[in-house]
């Protein structure tokens, strides 16, 4: 598979081909199909529109790949099997240990290298069980084409004094406004700044 590179390379040799063999087929046509008439001079102009309108399509696809890499955009489809960063974010909430997700970027830097940063909050009191978490994420992420990755992991201690009480709810995220786990300012405009999501009508206890 050709890069964009590579492609627009291909376009631009392709196109100075096309048109000499345009240009010659033209003046024959103009010199030796004289039984036509005047409207053998229709084909010249003709011609050079279908080649432009092939081009120009090919043109628009590559400024569209080329734009939404420069912007740092989600790539249209991740995987085969994940089509959206939403996607992505319920595989890595399935992963056990895993509490919340927030923060999840996945951008481009080329059009075969795809880039992700998390912020995963994880409930464990093993730093080991940490490092268990992050590389079962990295394998969720190879497998949907995500070969660099950043994973910031947001540790919460296990909460089994209460599990039968309150069904092991995080004390620590309910506090916060936002989903951050690790969250230092507490100023609702800090917060209301930060990609961390915010509850419709928060409730300190």
């Amino acid at each position: 598979k050709m890069n964009m590179n590579e492609w627009s390379m291909y376009l631009h040799v392709m196109g100075d081909a096309f048109g000499s063999a345009l240009v010659v087929g033209n003046a024959c046509v103009v010199k030796y199909w004289t039984d036509l008439g005047t409207h053998r001079f229709l084909v010249d102009p003709i011609s050079s529109l279908v080649m432009v309108s092939i081009f120009f399509v090919q043109t628009v696809y590559i400024i569209r790949q080329t734009s939404t890499i420069l912007i740092e955009a989600a790539p249209s489809k991740i995987s085969a099997t994940v089509d959206t960063v939403d996607a992505l974010k319920a595989e890595i909430i399935k992963v056990l240990g895993v509490l919340n997700v927030h923060e999840l970027h996945v951008w481009s830097l080329d059009t075969s290298t795809v880039v992700c940063a998390a912020h995963v909050v994880i409930q464990t009191d093993s730093t080991e069980h940490v490092n268990t978490i992050v590389d079962q994420i990295k394998q969720i992420l190879h497998a949907n084409n995500i070969h660099s990755s950043t994973i910031q992991s947001e540790i919460i201690p296990r909460c089994s004094d209460r599990c039968k009480t309150e069904g092991c709810v995080v004390q620590a995220l309910k506090k916060n406004y936002s989903a951050c786990a690790d969250i230092v300012c507490e100023h609702s405009e800090c917060i209301s700044n930060s990609y961390c999501p915010i509850p419709s009508s928060p409730q300190r206890q």
